[in-house]
């Protein structure tokens, strides 16, 4: 059992390198700093976006709604690719975009989905999503 997953994982790792090379990046998310011997984090490398604002349905207990107070606010389509476009020409490599949850759980994400695409494309920004829990 153990030969087998160490088979599988040294085959997804030259897979890995074979797609994307030997170098490996970590995000982390600008609303904690972070300083180690091996990394310290800026406010405005990746900065998190908040599509609900401070709204969230299910206010776990983990969190209660708090984290969305740490994240910037894009409630529209336009307002998430301007805030992106702030953010870009003041040294962002990336964002988090999230936000609270649905009742369902779910992180309504569905009519920013063509922002999100432009933001990537036209501003070449690293865009990682929180789609809910």
């Amino acid at each position: 059992m153990a030969d087998e997953k160490l088979l599988k994982m040294e085959e997804a790792r030259k897979v890995s390198v074979e797609n994307f090379g030997k170098i490996i990046r970590f995000y982390a998310p600008s609303f904690t700093y972070y300083k180690t011997s091996f990394y310290s984090s800026t406010p405005s490398a990746f900065p998190t976006i908040s599509v609900t604002g401070s709204y969230c349905a299910l206010k776990c207990e983990h969190c209660n709604g708090i984290v969305l107070n740490t994240m910037l606010p894009a409630l529209t389509p336009a307002e998430l690719f301007r805030l992106c476009e702030k953010l870009k020409m003041e040294g962002a490599v990336g964002c988090l975009i999230s936000g609270g949850c649905m009742p369902d759980g779910s992180v309504p994400l569905g009519r920013f989905a063509e922002a999100i695409g432009l933001v990537k494309r036209e501003l070449g920004l690293t865009v990682f999503v929180h789609t809910g829990i």
